[in-house]
């Protein structure tokens, strides 16, 4: 890993992390698809969204995904059910 990418994902990490603690207070919920490395979702958390699903084919962006929020995205979407993603 490059040094930078170390410095970004500890930005994220911490970032996410002052984010998860003000859950409480969330404003709207709401689903991430097409996540990439989750840019969006860092948005509309920082908006007072609270992300109950997420959705990324890309298994690189996933595992980036998954190091910066403790989440990982669903596969491809159109293997996905409906029924299986919650209500936003």
């Amino acid at each position: 890993m490059i040094k930078w990418q170390k410095k970004s994902r500890v930005i994220v990490s911490m970032f996410y992390f002052i984010v998860k603690k003000q859950k409480k207070n969330r404003k709207f919920t709401f689903i991430d698809l097409f996540a990439g490395i989750g840019g969006m979702r860092l948005a509309f958390d920082e908006a007072g969204g609270e992300c109950v699903y997420s959705n990324e084919w890309n298994k690189f962006s996933q595992q980036t995904y998954m190091a910066n929020f403790g989440d990982m995205p669903d596969g491809d979407i159109t293997q996905v059910n409906a029924a299986d993603i919650p209500d936003h």
